[in-house]
């Protein structure tokens, strides 16, 4: 398993294998990741959108890639170069906990999925999550996501709450699912 460094800054890049490696988002990796997430969200099966969608929460993670004091993280993963995937981890403002809930999106290309590498991107938000004051994890998962509802529950994320959402780009509802994690309290 990957283990990044155990402070935010300097971050330093890892690798994961030979040919991927994990790394803090920056600046210049805006345009990369905005191409990454309108690919995935193509697909119209994982992502909620069909393309990248600006918000203020998202232009703050690609301007800075890591903010401790609003518990913003940003992590990207490329290969040669390439941008094949990325992790973010953001206070989840929706939860009952607010400043105390983070909220988790990881996405992947289609090439690099089911080889372990969201495996190791969940596993780091994770480890981070603490540094961050977060007590409780959640993400919200489109029911259809198999792989990710599975993914989630080998780090024992569990179902909190579904809810029905519309997807406007397919025209139809769908269900969402959020699963939640405690997180271990530091004595």
């Amino acid at each position: 398993m990957i283990r990044l460094i155990d402070r935010i800054e300097p971050y330093v890049k890892r690798q994961y294998t030979t040919s991927i490696a994990i790394r803090l988002a920056q600046p210049d990796d805006r345009e990369r990741i905005i191409r990454l997430i309108d690919t995935v969200a193509g697909e119209r099966r994982y992502l909620q959108t069909d393309h990248f969608h600006s918000t203020s929460i998202w232009e703050q993670a690609l301007r800075e890639g890591a903010n401790i004091r609003d518990g913003l993280l940003l992590l990207l993963t490329e290969t040669r170069g390439r941008a094949v995937g990325y992790a973010r981890l953001t206070t989840d403002w929706d939860h009952p906990q607010k400043r105390f809930a983070g909220n988790i999106g990881i996405a992947l290309l289609s090439p690099y999925r089911s080889q372990g590498i969201g495996t190791a991107l969940l596993h780091e938000l994770i480890e981070f999550a603490p540094r961050f004051g977060f007590q409780t994890l959640t993400a919200h998962i489109l029911a259809t996501n198999t792989r990710s509802l599975c993914l989630f529950r080998r780090f024992d994320f569990a179902p909190a709450s579904t809810r029905n959402i519309y997807l406007a780009f397919a025209g139809c509802e769908t269900q969402e699912i959020t699963v939640e994690l405690a997180l271990p309290q530091e004595k």
